[in-house]
């Protein structure tokens, strides 16, 4: 097997025990165990367990640009739509890699990994501003957008989608801190969805956020 396809398994691997385990609680020894891969090999692509978690955040960034180029890519939708359906690909994504992504955050809070934070923040970045600065380009030549700013607007645009996502993964796994999981997470995304319809001058409702239904699906399962 080629050294790239023996980095690939290693990270493979690495995702299936941080979901399974958590990423403290993976130990080099379970990693290799699991790619069925030596010391040296290990060694050999990565100087360290957190170079390995370095190497999981880009294997998560390469993802998400796949998902991100065909909504950019396709040809007569509206701005207002390809918005909807790069919203739809992302929380497609954060769903299904939920346990990966999930469980990469909370190695990201220790002291000796809280500086990749930034590396996972620019990564969507590079993917999200070029892709949003795009779309709203397109809905001022529309006319369902009306934006000055265009490029500082879609950092701001980002940054909310990214408190509502937050937002919603905080109750989902501290559900137990909430009197009314489902209510505080109808107001927030209440609030940033008029936030980020008023950052485009779109009227009220218009960019989606997060599947509505299918958040409060998911909390109303984990109450019941």
């Amino acid at each position: 097997m080629s050294r790239r396809n023996r980095r690939a398994e290693i990270i493979k691997a690495a995702r299936a025990l941080f979901v399974a385990k958590g990423y403290e609680n993976t130990s080099v020894r379970n990693i290799l165990e699991k790619a069925d891969a030596t010391t040296g090999t290990f060694y050999h692509q990565f100087e360290s367990k957190q170079a390995l978690l370095v190497a999981v955040i880009d294997d998560i960034g390469a993802e998400m640009e796949q998902i991100v180029a065909p909504v950019m890519m396709a040809q007569s939708i509206s701005a207002i739509e390809r918005y909807q359906r790069l919203v739809q690909a992302d929380n497609a994504y954060r769903q299904a890699e939920h346990g990966v992504i999930y469980q990469v955050w909370k190695a990201l809070e220790s002291d000796e990994n809280w500086r990749l934070v930034n590396r996972l923040r620019q990564k969507g970045n590079l993917i999200y501003i070029p892709a949003l600065t795009q779309i709203i380009q397109q809905g001022n030549e529309e006319g369902v957008f009306d934006v000055v700013h265009v490029s500082e607007t879609a950092e701001l645009l980002l940054h909310n989608c990214r408190f509502a996502q937050t937002a919603f993964l905080h109750i989902w796994h501290n559900i137990d801190q909430y009197d009314d999981p489902v209510a505080s997470a109808t107001q927030k995304m209440s609030v940033t969805q008029t936030v980020v319809d008023q950052l485009v001058g779109a009227s009220l409702g218009a960019l989606l956020l997060l599947d509505k239904q299918a958040v409060l699906r998911i909390l109303t399962s984990l109450t019941s």
